[in-house]
């Protein structure tokens, strides 16, 4: 739901989800609606998915989509991705 919203909004600047069990397929649909808002010229600035089991499922997944995001946007200076269960590898996959 929330990967579909910003699909939508290009104007959101911060978005705030710690704690929320983001794992997995919901995870994913996140990292893919934002790196589309930031395709569309989104202006997120600021992400706090922290406390976030992203390395539970499909970790390596969810890695590499992230990586994309790291990429492709412009605008995006800070993320708080801490305690989010990331293994070495997935760190590895994100550097």
């Amino acid at each position: 739901a929330i990967g579909n919203l910003l699909r939508m909004r290009k104007t959101v600047t911060e978005l705030d989800l710690h704690w929320n069990h983001l794992t997995g397929d919901s995870a994913r649909e996140l990292i893919r609606g934002l790196n589309e808002n930031s395709q569309a010229g989104g202006v997120l600035e600021r992400l706090d998915i922290s406390w976030n089991p992203l390395g539970k499922v499909g970790g390596e997944d969810t890695c590499m989509q992230m990586a994309q995001l790291f990429r492709n946007t412009k605008t995006l200076i800070h993320v708080d991705i801490s305690k989010c269960d990331l293994s070495m590898e997935h760190c590895q996959i994100l550097a």
